[in-house]
């Protein structure tokens, strides 16, 4: 009777321990889980960033390519509307300001001659200049287009990385679960000392040398990574705003059909700032996708932590 109360005596506290073990153990499990739900939730946020960012980027870099043929298009209608200018001058006539009046009236008064071959040349520079002109006002008009979207997609990007950020419940569950492992931990120091290390406590070590390692989680890196996401969105969604009202206002009729010394400063100088913005745009677009991706991959390191304790707890009897 002695010698059977003695081993009850032996087994109670190691069965304590065990029951003490299977609520601390699920209790890590509760807490780190929901960490690792936190993150998946931002990682699929950063995704769709990334993916909004590089639209405006490659938005704007293609509005300033079309800027840029643009600007080809309007070199080679100066260069007609120079030799129809300087026709009249030779001719003796006073050019006048407007572009669509002055080149009509040109095209008119040669068209109507009797000489063929004076007929066929003025027709033919005629259909010239209007299909560059048509091309031109194409061009701005998709440089518009293209910026007006891209400044919606860093306005976009801004919005969702300003909110993609660890919150106050992310901030909660990594302690608690930080709290769960070392509460764990202290278990484990008990058992072998209580039990003079004669139960198996091999998982349980596993458990906290896996999980030990979410304490290492830094959040505040994958916030600065929104936040840097954010400042380049606004300012690619500024450059973008500008440069959308600015092509508008250079693809404009009185603007294009001012030929006047001033007129055509204006509009190089719009044409010029508009496809400056559109640089702008790309360069900030660019780096909000950068700083997306690499929020994504501070994420990644993160969820890679977690991700590994889960692992090593599923595998707990």
């Amino acid at each position: 009777m002695q010698r059977l109360f003695l081993m009850m005596c032996l087994i109670a506290p190691l069965s304590a321990f065990a029951s003490d073990f299977d609520s601390a153990v699920n209790a890590v499990r509760d807490n780190c889980s929901h960490v690792a739900n936190d993150l998946d939730s931002l990682k699929r946020m950063a995704g769709i960033n990334t993916a909004i960012s590089s639209v405006g980027a490659v938005a704007s870099g293609a509005g300033l390519g079309a800027g840029i043929a643009k600007a080809q298009q309007d070199a080679k209608l100066s260069a007609i509307d120079n030799e129809l200018a300087q026709g009249l001058t030779d001719a003796g006539f006073t050019i006048i300001s407007d572009t669509s009046t002055a080149v009509d009236k040109i095209a008119e008064f040669l068209r109507s001659t009797e000489l063929p071959n004076v007929k066929t040349a003025a027709s033919a520079l005629q259909d010239k200049r209007d299909k560059i002109i048509a091309k031109s006002t194409t061009l701005g008009n998709v440089r518009t287009g293209l910026l007006a979207g891209a400044t919606v997609a860093n306005v976009a990007g801004a919005a969702i990385a300003t909110n993609n950020k660890s919150d106050g419940l992310l901030w909660q569950d990594l302690s608690r679960c930080i709290a769960s492992v070392k509460d764990l931990s202290n278990l484990y120091m008990q058992a072998r000392i209580s039990s003079d290390a004669t139960i198996d406590l091999s998982s349980v070590r596993d458990i906290i040398s896996a999980c030990s390692a979410v304490d290492r989680i830094d959040l505040a890196k994958i916030d600065g990574r929104a936040s840097g996401a954010t400042g380049a969105s606004v300012v690619g969604a500024s450059f973008g705003a500008v440069g959308t009202i600015t092509s508008a206002l250079a693809n404009t009729q009185r603007v294009r059909n001012d030929i006047t010394a001033s007129g055509q400063t204006t509009e190089k100088k719009l044409n010029t700032t508009a496809n400056i913005m559109a640089g702008g745009a790309t360069v900030a677009g660019t780096t909000a996708t950068i700083f997306n991706a690499s929020q994504i991959r501070a994420i990644n390191s993160a969820s890679d932590i977690v991700e590994h304790c889960m692992g090593v707890l599923d595998e707990y009897k």
